[in-house]
């Protein structure tokens, strides 16, 4: 294996791979586990006794499915099974998420927790999985439901990059939802894939985001502006500030705003959101480019007197509100 010259580009190591954990001590079978999750209170349990219990009988994840789709736990009971399964991160754990995830005779509540989980994983998903989700995401004959899960499942895989920002499953993770961003023409799909990017903060696509800062739907607009929010750089900046100059879309405005405020601006930047905190804008815009000026303060000390003179006469209490925070913080 060769490396590059600097270390700062050489790949992440998985955490265990360099500490590998003790071997598991499972119980003598699945009943046998199974039947301890279902008389202990998993809620008194403490995360450490839990995650060890997991990791211990992983081999006997998949026996949950079944007793979770027959409703055997509690509901309390049963979000802090899957939030415990989802943090254990381990492949059993990784593939039972998903196959409750994709298991459409579920109910629909059941298998957005498990996508919820799912989120929490910060080691790779097997290549076998992740075509699976993608063959059910990408599938053509989806349910309303399905939609909607399908979509939350690709925002999920986005949180998943960005867990593990810098490997090369991360890497292979937002090439692949990016691909689909230049390939789809569905404009809900559009929206969810520039969600998705944005959730992996990784600036590598920035420029395939870019080109929907001049689409003609306003909300893939203000999508593409949060999402390049997420991903904080001069390239990305650049593409905003230039948006901004000819963008007229209240809802977009705000969007872009709020995303350059993410960046450390300079003194011609400051001004020009200053310029959309005026009164003669809308509110919800004001707000926003007040924000995004205050997150300036730390670097920036002048633009708190900058903000001063907009108290006066101002009678809006969003707009005060926002103001005062800014000018005081939380003192």
């Amino acid at each position: 294996m060769s490396l590059p010259l600097a270390p700062a580009k050489w790949p992440i190591l998985p955490l265990n791979s360099v500490y590998p954990k003790p071997r598991p001590v499972p119980l003598d079978n699945a009943k046998a586990f199974t039947h301890l999750l279902l008389q202990k209170d998993l809620q008194a349990l403490s995360s450490d006794v839990l995650l060890q219990l997991l990791y211990d009988n992983q081999i006997y994840l998949s026996a949950l499915h079944n007793l979770i789709k027959q409703g055997a736990f509690a509901d309390k009971q049963l979000s802090r099974l899957l939030l415990m399964i989802g943090k254990s991160d381990f492949d059993y754990a990784h593939q039972l998420l998903a196959d409750l995830y994709l298991d459409t005779e579920l109910d629909a509540n059941q298998r957005f927790r498990s996508l919820m989980a799912l989120k929490y994983s910060e080691q790779p998903l097997s290549p076998e999985l992740v075509d699976k989700l993608y063959s059910h995401i990408d599938s053509s004959e989806l349910t309303a439901i399905d939609e909607k899960l399908a979509r939350t499942a690709l925002m999920v895989l986005g949180v998943i990059a960005s867990n593990q920002t810098g490997s090369e499953f991360a890497q292979s993770l937002t090439e692949s939802l990016a691909d689909r961003l230049i390939t789809t023409r569905d404009t809900k799909k559009q929206a969810t894939l520039l969600t998705a990017l944005g959730n992996s903060a990784d600036p590598t696509h920035q420029e395939s985001i870019s080109k929907f800062l001049s689409n003609d739907d306003a909300k893939l607009r203000a999508t593409a502006a949060q999402a390049l929010g997420n991903m904080p750089n001069e390239i990305s900046l650049g593409y905003l500030e230039k948006s901004l100059q000819r963008e007229s879309n209240q809802q977009t405005q705000q969007a872009l705003i709020s995303a350059m405020g993410n960046n450390q601006l300079n003194e011609t930047q400051v001004n020009k959101v200053l310029l959309f905190a005026q009164k003669q804008q809308d509110n919800t815009v004001r707000v926003a480019a007040i924000n995004a000026a205050a997150k300036q303060i730390g670097h920036n000390q002048e633009v708190v007197d900058k903000l001063k003179p907009l108290l006066k006469q101002e009678r809006d209490q969003q707009v005060l509100r926002a103001l005062m925070s800014a000018i005081h913080g939380n003192n």
